[in-house]
C-alpha cells in the first residue's frame, strides 16, 4: 500500500452507493521498474466509515502490481460529496 499524493490524481470517478468522488488514474512513480507511468486505476471498493477508496494498478511499463502483490490496493482519501 502506497500513500498517493492529491496532487497525482489525473481523473476522477464515482464509487460506491453514495456515488463518492475519487481518483480514476493517478501519475506516479512504478516501485518495480521506477519508471514514471500513469495507472488506471480498476475495481475501486468504497470504505464509507474510513473516508477511504481502495482500488487495483497495474504498471503500465511492467505490467507488475503497484505493491508488488499478485493485486494490489492503493488506498486514497475520498472526497465528500
Amino acid at each position: 500500500m502506497q500513500l498517493m499524493s492529491s496532487d497525482a490524481a489525473l481523473r476522477s470517478t464515482k464509487v460506491g452507493p453514495s456515488k463518492a468522488k475519487a481518483p480514476g488514474s493517478l501519475s506516479t512513480v512504478c516501485p518495480h521498474c521506477g519508471e514514471k507511468g500513469i495507472f488506471t486505476l480498476n475495481n475501486h471498493q468504497d470504505d464509507a466509515q474510513r473516508m477511504a477508496v481502495a482500488a487495483d494498478a497495474k504498471c503500465p511499463g511492467c505490467d507488475k502490481a503497484a505493491s508488488g502483490q499478485k493485486r494490489t490496493s492503493d488506498w486514497s482519501t475520498r472526497e465528500r460529496c
